[in-house]
Order: C-alpha cells, then sequence, then structure tokens
C-alpha cells in the first residue's frame, strides 16, 4: 500500500494534533474567533 513505516504515519498524525492544538490555544490568547472556530468545523 504505502513504503512508509505506520509509526511514521502516527508520528506525523500525533504531530499535527498536537500543531493543531496549540494554533487553538494562539487564537484564542490572542482573541481570534475565526480562527478558533476553525477545528471545529473541520471536524
Amino acid at each position: 500500500m504505502t513504503d512508509i513505516f505506520e509509526g511514521s504515519i502516527i508520528r506525523l498524525v500525533r504531530r499535527l494534533d498536537e500543531f493543531l492544538n496549540q494554533l487553538k490555544a494562539a487564537a484564542e490568547a490572542v482573541g481570534e474567533v475565526n480562527l478558533e472556530s476553525l477545528p471545529a468545523k473541520s471536524c
């Protein structure tokens, strides 16, 4: 199916999740309402 190891994909997803959580926290810190609601819309 792919030449990428399963562990690499899992680490990538975890890093992406961590990044999005940090982005949401930063948006809340600066009061950016549009960015705060962005992750909620994608789920």
